[in-house]
């Protein structure tokens, strides 16, 4: 029990750093809370915030990113030494990202079919929200360091 509650202080260490310093760029642009304290907390709200409205938007105001997308492409950025390569694997703006990896994100369908944890504690779902001011004027993250902070922090906190 106490080698799992360091190990858990340590993941959440882990993730606060990242937290501070990692951007998925997840709105496409910043728009005031409406009055309602419950609007995020009805699902089918979310998730039409994970939709485009045709008429009214064309890029829903908020994409999830892949744990596996992204545990998958710092491992491919930390077994590369071409500064190319690596330049081609950090992580891009979410506008850029979803241009050259649409499959990065889920899709709101996809979301709602993901597990959820325990009816008595509300059927939550496990998402980890991240924002860091940008290492460069040209790029949040130039050489994909916060990138490998966040897969490692997400691949800690996924063995609890």
């Amino acid at each position: 029990a106490a080698q799992a509650q360091v190990a858990l202080a340590a993941a959440q260490a882990a993730i606060s750093t990242v937290i501070d310093r990692v951007a998925t760029a997840c709105c496409a642009k910043w728009e005031p809370l409406p009055d309602s304290p419950t609007m995020y907390a009805d699902p089918e709200t979310i998730y039409e915030e994970l939709s485009a409205q045709p008429g009214l938007r064309l890029v829903p105001p908020v994409r999830l990113l892949r744990s596996d997308w992204i545990i998958s492409r710092a491992s491919q950025l930390r077994a590369t030494a071409s500064s190319e390569r690596r330049h081609e694997l950090v992580l891009p703006r979410r506008q850029e990202l979803e241009e050259l990896e649409p499959n990065a994100f889920y899709t709101a369908e996809e979301v709602k079919a993901l597990p959820r944890g325990p009816r008595n504690a509300g059927f939550p779902m496990a998402v980890l929200a991240v924002s860091h001011s940008w290492e460069s004027a040209a790029h949040p993250d130039p050489e994909g360091r916060t990138l490998v902070l966040l897969a490692n922090a997400i691949t800690t906190a996924q063995t609890f």
